[in-house]
């Protein structure tokens, strides 16, 4: 069950990682 547990949180880590990158790379336009 744990083993589970550390892939699920892997994947969503993972997932938030992207979601990260991606609005890293829209807020690199310069604001004002």
């Amino acid at each position: 069950l744990r083993m589970v547990i550390t892939l699920y949180n892997k994947k969503k880590f993972c997932f938030t990682e992207k979601k990260i990158k991606k609005k890293n790379k829209e807020d690199k336009v310069p604001v004002g």
